[in-house]
This record gives structure tokens, C-alpha cells and sequence, in this order.
């Protein structure tokens, strides 16, 4: 899939996907997108090799590797290696992932893959725990970690007054 797609394989260089005493190695993928076939076939001969990909009338959409898989990057939302994580995931749940209009299932889905999922939720504990203690601090001392900077420009602007007033009470 991923080499009909975007040309390349986990398996290593072109070389290597042709079967042994083959001299050459075709793939395609029709795939659907928002209700619109589409076609990426990829041949590889030897050392060279070609990349298209064709709409559902067989009309070409890009018919070079770098223009093939800019136009693949556009129509699913994906490059080589989001697909490669995503492609783990069962086909119903990545056609969604897919067609979702914002970036937040693939992201949860990346960080469920990559184990980050916990880190994700333990983020959203502190947040919470935070937004606790500053209104505890609030509602006790009427201040917060948040106002520690204007709490001691006081604290400096009380110093200053009181090492110009320390004259005038020795004069006393």
C-alpha cells in the first residue's frame, strides 16, 4: 500500500520489491477519499522507476513521484510515516481518521500508537491540579504564582522607601 502510494516500502530501496527472477514490479491502489476514486500506480524497472496517480476516469492527477505524492499528502492527510503508524489501525477507523475535519483523532491516534496517550492525560491532570491551587492561593492570600512578579516589584518599591526614610528617623 505504502509503496503504490508514496513509492516507498520498509523493505528498502526499489531493488529490492521486485520478485526474485522478475525483472520488473507494478502496484497499484484504488482508494476513495469524500466520495472521489482515485488510482496511484507505481512501476519499478531496475534502477528506474515512475509514479502516477489518476483520478476515477483514469484522467492523470500527477504523473512524477514528487507531484504524485505532494497530491497523495493533500487528498488523505498523510504523509509516509503518519500512514505507517496509522495503518496499524483497523480499516473502518482510519477511513474516519481520514475524512475527520480537524487533526485531533489522527493525533489521538498517534499518541495511542506511540504510547504518548498517558503523558496526554497526565498533562490534563496537572493542568487541573494547577488551576486548583491558584484558586486557592486566590481565595487565601488574594494572589497567585501568577502575580509573583508584581508582588515583588512592591516588595522592592517598600525596600527603597524604607532606605530613604532610615535618614530622616536617624535625624529624629
Amino acid at each position: 500500500m505504502t509503496f503504490a502510494l508514496f513509492g516507498k516500502t520498509t523493505r528498502g530501496n526499489n531493488e529490492e520489491t521486485i520478485r526474485d527472477g522478475e525483472n520488473q514490479a507494478v502496484t497499484q491502489i484504488h482508494f476513495e477519499v469524500n466520495g472521489k476514486t482515485y488510482h496511484a500506480i507505481k512501476k519499478t524497472q531496475g534502477k528506474t522507476s515512475s509514479h502516477q496517480l489518476l483520478d476515477g476516469n483514469s484522467s492523470p492527477i500527477a504523473i512524477t513521484a514528487d507531484k504524485t505524492e505532494e497530491e497523495i499528502k493533500k487528498i488523505i492527510g498523510m504523509d509516509y510515516e503518519t500512514l505507517g503508524i496509522a495503518s496499524i489501525v483497523p480499516q473502518g477507523e482510519l477511513s474516519q481518521i481520514i475524512q475527520s475535519k480537524n487533526g485531533r483523532k489522527l493525533r489521538d491516534l498517534i499518541d495511542k500508537v506511540i504510547g504518548t496517550g498517558k503523558y496526554s492525560a497526565a498533562g490534563d491532570g496537572l493542568s487541573d491540579g494547577i488551576t486548583a491551587f491558584r484558586d486557592d492561593l486566590r481565595e487565601k492570600y488574594d494572589n497567585t504564582d501568577q502575580d509573583v512578579d508584581k508582588i515583588q516589584r512592591e516588595i522592592n518599591d517598600a525596600d527603597q522607601i524604607i532606605s530613604k526614610s532610615k535618614p530622616e528617623k536617624e535625624k529624629l
